[in-house]
């Protein structure tokens, strides 16, 4: 049932088998749905430090020319202004 490892080695389950997922992707993916509420929010009115402070720490994750297995971040967070 599961391939034979050495250790507890995770890349094992790397393989269409288990269906594995791409956990860059979907932290990038967390971070423009995170980041995207508070433009938004931001954007219609509704403030607070907490909007505010995490919309410029997820900016500063990513700076030019990050690339998350080929998407282009930096890319789309250029899109939204300061």
């Amino acid at each position: 049932l599961f391939p034979s490892a050495k250790g507890n080695n995770a890349s094992c389950y790397n393989i269409d088998d288990f269906s594995p997922v791409d956990g860059k992707l979907v932290k990038i993916a967390d971070h423009i749905a995170a980041f995207l509420e508070a433009d938004q929010s931001i954007q219609y009115g509704i403030t607070s430090v907490h909007l505010t402070t995490g919309r410029k720490k997820l900016l500063s994750l990513y700076p030019d020319g990050t690339k998350v297995n080929g998407v282009d971040v930096t890319g789309f967070f250029k899109n939204f202004s300061e």
